[in-house]
């Protein structure tokens, strides 16, 4: 569960962390993943992003490989 954070000042080239919930509790589980980012381009234009992903649940298979991209975010980092 990631709460909304309606005041971040981030810039090109920075990092957005999603961190899973369930994997501190056995007892919980999710099957996907569904975020959106609205932001402001230089031209002070509303730009969004909402994207959806469906995952497996099983630890060696990953959703992304670094370096993918999902509009104009850029999957860096597998790492928990």
């Amino acid at each position: 569960k990631i709460e909304s954070k309606s005041d971040l000042n981030i810039t090109d080239g920075d990092n957005i962390a999603f961190t899973s919930y369930t994997a501190a509790d056995p007892n919980e589980y999710s099957g996907g993943l569904q975020a959106e980012i609205i932001a402001l381009n230089i031209e002070l234009q509303n730009v969004r992003l909402r994207w959806s992903v469906r995952y497996s649940n099983i630890c060696e298979v990953l959703p992304y490989s670094v370096g993918n991209s999902l509009g104009w975010m850029v999957y860096v980092s597998d790492s928990l």
